[in-house]
């Protein structure tokens, strides 16, 4: 099996780390400025922010393109591999796209027919099946997946 591409991608900013300042900071406003006494809310509001946070930092989309398949991993919600062999695709092509325009967001979101898998940038290899189901796979890197594609001759 030969490999032609291969990525990870985490969420690469720092706005979940920055989410947990900012509670934690009005938190030691609201309780330590302002008087309150009573600190298990002060604990719920932290001990939910972080994991929120920590759930944001495990974040990861893996793509992996062979000769055989196409195969994705979006931990945690895919903790296998997906994988997509060639003869079920009918035709793929990179475009870029605006994850919150056409999909509400980032992240694992379906959309009518559509499924896409994006954690960062705005291009992405689509996937349209013989099934007439449409996969997007977010990328950081175009030309290298248009590469392998274009390979593939899909």
């Amino acid at each position: 099996m030969n490999i032609l591409f291969k990525e990870k991608q985490r969420v690469d900013s720092l706005w979940p780390l920055s989410i947990t300042a900012v509670v934690l900071a009005m938190n030691w406003f609201l309780y330590f400025r302002m008087g309150y006494n009573d600190m298990i809310f002060f604990y719920i509001c932290m001990i939910i922010v972080g994991s929120m946070s920590l759930f944001l930092s495990m974040l990861r989309l893996e793509t992996e393109i062979n000769d055989k398949s196409i195969n994705y991993k979006f931990y945690p919600f895919y903790r296998k591999w997906q994988t997509i062999p060639l003869s079920q695709i009918a035709k793929a092509e990179v475009r870029q796209y605006n994850a919150y325009k056409e999909f509400g967001g980032r992240g694992n979101r379906n959309k009518k027919n559509i499924n896409a898998l994006t954690l960062n940038g705005n291009q992405g290899i689509e996937l349209f099946l013989k099934s007439k189901k449409i996969i997007l796979i977010g990328t950081k890197n175009p030309d290298e997946i248009k590469q392998a594609i274009t390979k593939l001759k899909l």
